[in-house]
């Protein structure tokens, strides 16, 4: 059961720092969304807009004035806000970067500390053979492979998967 587990923990530990950057932004909007004022706000500005399309500016120029400041004053107002807004979100989302990282790194440490001598798997020695030693790390027992060793070689693909979709998603299409 444990060479399961140690299986699945080197896979999601190797796979979740991509993860990291999507959750904390999704937690910082969760956090910083935009108000029912702001909203009431837009709702407004969006309506002196559509009167300022009826109002001829050469015959009534006093009331296209007055509709062009508060159309000014609201959109100024709504523009400090929002710049507020984006400003703390972008803290929170750092603090929130950083601290999902730590955590990920102390759960990682926690793991390797604990589960260090036990063997992810263990396979025919003659497969390893000039390298058994090195695979088994920390373990030292031949043909076993290690948990650090099983850590690094899920990174490695979880990397190599990443870049791969990366290129298929940003190529150009084919014509």
């Amino acid at each position: 059961m444990t060479d399961l587990f140690l299986i699945f923990a080197g896979f999601l530990l190797s796979i979740i720092p991509t993860f990291i950057p999507v959750l904390a932004k999704w937690l910082s909007r969760l956090y910083y969304r935009e108000s029912a004022d702001d909203e009431e706000t837009r709702r407004d500005l969006k309506l002196i807009y559509k009167e300022m399309e009826t109002i001829d500016a050469k015959n009534d120029f006093a009331k296209y004035a007055r509709a062009q400041r508060k159309a000014s004053k609201l959109s100024d107002h709504l523009k400090t806000k929002t710049s507020d807004r984006r400003k703390y979100s972008v803290f929170v989302y750092w603090g929130l970067y950083a601290g999902l990282y730590v955590l990920h790194v102390l759960i990682a440490f926690s793991v390797v500390v604990r589960f260090r001598y036990d063997p992810v798997m263990e396979v025919n020695q003659d497969w390893l053979y000039p390298f058994s030693l090195i695979v088994a790390f920390p373990t030292s027992k031949p043909g076993c492979v290690g948990l650090l060793v099983w850590i690094f070689l899920c990174n490695r693909t979880v990397a190599v998967c990443k870049n791969l979709y990366l290129k298929q998603t940003s190529s150009p299409p084919k014509t």
